[in-house]
């Protein structure tokens, strides 16, 4: 996807249900906690819990469409400059990721969000909490980055 210097620590498969989502989320944020050695920010925890929440649930809401014979993979873990990744996949079609970006990279922060449905915000939600974000070609796979330090 990239050619980012990454050490993988977490990988799992779930299936497309809500109601592991939470679990997944802890599971994910105590091996990045575990592993970056020590203490990260509350609210950079928060940040992150936001970020993994909303593109697992978009993964199965509008990537395998609640199909729970469809798999969401997620791979986690540090850069090697400290830094978190995720990288989350579905067994979906993808979508047009560039409209969503383009689009409010066109009109005011505020006429974007009018623009834009609800599941379209979601996106820019992430994008604004994260450095970097990179989908793959047909947007079924997500890749983002995410420093652990405050500035």
């Amino acid at each position: 996807m990239n050619c980012i210097d990454l050490l993988t620590i977490f990988y799992k498969t779930i299936p497309s249900s809500l109601n592991i989502v939470g679990t997944t989320v802890k599971e994910i944020l105590r091996h990045i906690e575990k592993s970056y050695g020590s203490e990260i920010d509350e609210e950079i925890l928060f940040e992150l819990r936001v970020v993994l929440n909303e593109l697992i649930v978009n993964a199965i809401i509008h990537g395998n469409k609640f199909d729970v014979r469809k798999k969401i993979k997620i791979t986690s873990g540090l850069t090697k400059d400290k830094r978190a990744y995720f990288i989350i996949t579905d067994d979906g079609d993808g979508y047009d990721y560039n409209y969503i970006l383009k689009k409010c990279n066109e009109l005011p922060h505020m006429a974007c969000n009018e623009h834009l449905s609800e599941s379209g915000r979601g996106i820019l939600i992430v994008k604004s909490l994260c450095e970097q974000i990179i989908f793959n070609k047909n947007g079924s796979e997500v890749m983002i980055i995410k420093k652990l330090e405050k500035d």
